[in-house]
């Protein structure tokens, strides 16, 4: 029998506008500064690293609707997904 994981789900209420989240999420340089290391590209399908403290993993771009969803997975056998859906509140606020 195959170990599953369970679901890991967090919201948060962000005091800014959904498109300056988006940059933050969807972008190299903005996952950077708050995952790790990368050489993502916003692209379905797209293949690419992040650097952790043990050495590159794997990951790969599954879903984009800009600036609402970014799904990618994260691991060697793809088990490990990471999913973020943005919904609007207000013309400041984001919930994520």
């Amino acid at each position: 029998m195959e170990n599953m994981l369970q679901d890991i789900k967090q919201t948060v209420v962000l005091n800014a506008p959904v498109q300056k989240v988006w940059e933050t999420v969807s972008t190299s340089e903005g996952i950077a500064t708050w995952f790790m290391p990368n050489d993502f590209q916003l692209e379905v399908g797209y293949e690419f690293h992040v650097q952790s403290p043990f050495g590159p993993s794997p990951c790969k771009v599954t879903e984009v609707n800009p600036p609402n969803q970014l799904s990618f997975t994260w691991d060697t056998d793809g088990k490990v997904l990471y999913k973020t859906v943005f919904e609007r509140l207000l013309k400041t606020k984001c919930l994520l």
